[in-house]
């Protein structure tokens, strides 16, 4: 499967530096960390100032095409904060014409970070680039290996994710594609639990006509988890069918079935008997079992000439945000970006999302994000540029609501307009 035309055509067109310098306002930062009184506490509000840097843009040649975003920032607050350090996030991607019908794709992600920024949506507006960000791969999108998503807490996390995908096109209308990736997840706090875990896929597409295309999928996907002393396995099969609805409109839906296989260990509470023999009220036990259930994946997109607009609704599977361990997910987002046109560009989204533990007994969580930047060009490679993002996430336990908000001065190269670069 090739990569996403619309998404291939959102990316720069040349690589080029930012460097970002201006105040920050976060609300809401929760460590992972229990008070005296059995509760989860919150931090209060911190105010300071932040610096970014960083490379975005690709590069094309004639066989070949590179993808780079390098993302770097520091933020000083007015008074300590206890997860400090540099967050950084590289994405890289690159693809090269082996033979006139053979096309290698490689992707690698990763970062460490110590604040919730919502960077799983970050890394799935890069994965557009190479075989596993077409629209073919749908319901068991690959991405679920590039990071960590939905975390609960502002710890510091480290994530490292490679890829690779080789297609064929056998013909005018048939293609075949196939790939691998692996991940590793580890944050830093005792009571969350580590992952790591591999893909495998394959999947064939057939051209029906210039304007629409069908495809037939299977993948598989291993978490592994310490901490917790489990893991899980599931084969996933489907169909998909992508159709340009006009010049500036495409639609993709798929759907599909899968089979999870699970072996946990989990605490359970003994027999009253028993437990007067132990002296103990619960003991382990090894969890051994099979689910099944469905997944979907639609996008409806459009491209302007100075703005784009991207609806997505989807349920899959993911490794979980260290507490809940393997989920299924699912989540309706909006994004809208407007720039070219004038000095102004402006971005923005909104999500809902809801996540069901696959294997454990547990509530589901579910919450909303939302957030807007905005960029006014002042000279030909500076920029004034500012952002509010706002997140909610809950279950029947929990509740957590932050913010962050932030405006400077932007210097980058190039004549469009740069909104917030974080």
């Amino acid at each position: 499967m090739r990569p996403d035309e619309d998404a291939a055509r959102d990316m720069p067109v040349s690589i080029r530096p930012f460097l970002f310098l201006g105040g920050t306002y976060t609300s809401g930062l929760t460590p992972a960390e229990v008070g005296a009184g059995g509760a989860i506490g919150q931090d209060s509000d911190y105010y300071g100032y932040s610096a970014h840097a960083g490379l975005v843009g690709s590069r094309v040649w004639r066989r070949s095409a590179l993808y780079v975003d390098y993302r770097a920032n520091y933020s000083r607050y007015s008074r300590r904060y206890r997860q400090r350090g540099v967050d950084q996030f590289l994405t890289l991607g690159y693809s090269t014409d082996l033979t006139r019908r053979t096309t290698l794709y490689l992707t690698q992600h990763g970062g460490s970070y110590s604040r919730n920024l919502g960077i799983g949506g970050y890394l799935a507006g890069a994965a557009g680039f190479g075989g596993g960000g077409g629209v073919g791969f749908g319901f068991s999108d690959p991405t679920v290996a590039l990071g960590p998503e939905y975390e609960l807490f502002d710890n510091r996390v480290y994530f490292l994710s490679s890829g690779a995908d080789l297609t064929f096109q056998k013909s005018a209308r048939l293609s075949l594609n196939g790939g691998g990736s692996a991940f590793l997840v580890q944050r830093r706090a005792p009571g969350l639990a580590d992952a790591q875990g591999y893909t495998a896929r394959g999947d064939a597409s057939w051209l029906l006509s210039r304007r629409q295309s069908v495809s037939l999928y299977y993948g598989y996907m291993g978490f592994d988890f310490r901490q917790s002393f489990g893991s899980t396995r599931a084969h996933t099969v489907g169909l998909g069918f992508t159709r340009r609805l006009s010049r500036r409109w495409t639609g993709s839906v798929s759907g599909g079935l899968y089979r999870l296989d699970a072996s946990l260990v989990a605490r359970v509470r003994l027999d009253p008997l028993v437990a007067a023999i132990l002296g103990q009220s619960t003991g382990l036990e090894v969890y051994e079992g099979s689910s099944y259930g469905s997944l979907f994946h639609g996008t409806l997109r459009a491209r302007f000439r100075h703005s784009a607009l991207s609806l997505m609704g989807e349920r899959r599977l993911l490794p979980g945000n260290g507490v809940y361990l393997t989920s299924r997910t699912d989540r309706v987002t909006a994004t809208y970006s407007l720039s070219g046109r004038t000095r102004w560009s402006l971005s923005a989204m909104a999500g809902y999302f809801r996540v069901s533990p696959a294997v454990q007994t547990a509530p589901p969580m579910q919450g909303y994000h939302a957030g807007v930047s905005s960029g006014y060009r002042l000279a030909s490679s500076l920029h004034l540029t500012g952002g509010y993002s706002v997140r909610r996430y809950e279950n029947q336990r929990f509740r957590r609501w932050s913010s962050v908000a932030h405006a400077g001065l932007a210097f980058s190269p190039g004549p469009m307009p740069l909104s917030s670069p974080w």
